[in-house]
């Protein structure tokens, strides 16, 4: 209902994310439910709940609910390296993929080239990116401290 309702009253799309189930039909039919009440683009968490901050996720799974709808689907889960962001959208032919706790280990894990952690040194490297950050942070500081923190 929220879904539809956002959809119905923006002008934007609406874009949501989910996480799989153990049952790839159910997630599947929570997909197809989210776009057929509006939903524009889907990030699909390949771990279930049960998972949340372990485990492998599944591209297995994300793929199921690539071939099951017709809007765009963001994989989200085991994007650790720049090398993953391929091998991932090759093996489930999503859209796009995401990150979290990865881009905090190193804030350059998009940028061809660099080897997570190792490439600090570099002169893209993790460190100099956070100094990076940290600069604009003084110069436009944000509403709260605890968003520096959270980054």
């Amino acid at each position: 209902d929220i879904v539809r309702a956002l959809s119905s009253a923006l002008d934007v799309p609406v874009c949501c994310k989910v996480r799989v189930y153990e049952d790839d039909e159910r997630t599947v039919a929570w997909a197809r439910m989210l776009q057929s009440a509006g939903c524009s683009l889907l990030a699909v968490h390949g771990r279930t709940l049960a998972q949340k901050g372990g485990g492998r996720a599944s591209w297995e799974k994300i793929r199921c609910v690539v071939d099951a709808v017709d809007i765009p689907v963001i994989a989200n889960g085991n994007i650790r390296h720049f090398d993953d962001v391929k091998a991932c959208l090759d093996f489930t032919g999503a859209a796009g993929v995401m990150s979290a706790e990865a881009l905090l280990e190193n804030p350059t894990l998009f940028a061809p080239g660099q080897q997570g952690v190792a490439a600090e040194a570099g002169p893209s490297g993790p460190f100099r990116v956070a100094r990076e950050y940290l600069e604009l942070c003084e110069e436009h500081p944000p509403c709260s401290p605890m968003i520096i923190r959270k980054h």
